[in-house]
């Protein structure tokens, strides 16, 4: 799922650090930018990029990972999958 919701989270938290970071033309380095930010910003970048990553995303990633019950219980019209598992069966009586 990293590379789903969390690669998601991360990149629009660190559009919101860069932003800021730019933001401050007074600063001449970026070690200078960086202790302008506080835990505040932090908090409340963080707060913003999670409200910011889409439910579809989340859907996705768990429909991805098999997750999703639905997406696991093979469907009435799977018949390769209940075909699988006859055959399992029959094998398994002979």
């Amino acid at each position: 799922m990293d590379s789903g919701i969390i690669r998601n989270f991360k990149v629009k938290y660190r559009k919101m650090l860069f932003e800021f970071l730019l933001s401050h033309e007074d600063v001449t380095t970026l070690a200078n930018a960086i202790k302008k930010v506080n835990v505040g910003n932090v908090v409340g970048w963080v707060f913003q990029s999670w409200d910011q990553v889409a439910a579809s995303t989340i859907k996705n990633c768990f429909r991805k990972a098999c997750l999703n019950e639905d997406i696991a219980k093979p469907k009435q019209d799977d018949r390769p999958a209940q075909d699988q598992k006859e055959i399992f069966h029959l094998v398994r009586a002979a």
